[in-house]
């Protein structure tokens, strides 16, 4: 942990929410639709073991995450990340309106270690949420 203390920086803040809100978006979707699909008719809920499923899913990308950044290499089937493509911006007024604005930083500006800090902060994040959630339901 003292390696992603030191990686850490306030302008990490940005991408790591918000890959950590759609990993959660994402996979809380897909758990919905796999409990209303799978579940059976008269039967009982499934819902607390696919949210278990999804927190053990999300401890074990963490676990890959951390060992990325503390300096293992992996196979090239579990480095890969979803990239999609980068979207063309519009073109809104002067860089002068934009001037006082600090630059926001984006997932792909960032270093490698940068990268896997925050993919592991949102897999922990994740991780304990889904942990927590399935105890209740």
């Amino acid at each position: 942990m003292k390696k992603w203390r030191s990686i850490w920086q306030r302008y990490m803040l940005r991408p790591f929410l918000y890959m950590a809100f759609s990993r959660l978006m994402v996979s809380l979707a897909a758990v919905l639709l796999a409990n209303f699909f799978l579940s059976p008719a008269a039967g009982r809920s499934l819902k607390s073991t696919l949210f278990l499923l999804c927190g053990v899913l999300f401890a074990a990308l963490a676990w890959i995450a951390f060992l990325r950044l503390d300096g293992a290499h992996l196979p090239q089937a579990l480095m890969l990340r979803f990239n999609p493509g980068k979207k063309p911006k519009k073109q809104t007024g002067d860089i002068i309106d934009f001037i006082d604005e600090e630059p926001r930083i984006a997932f792909e500006d960032l270093d490698d270690e940068e990268k896997d800090a925050c993919i592991l902060g949102a897999n922990l994040i994740c991780c304990g949420i889904y942990l927590v959630v399935s105890l209740v339901v």
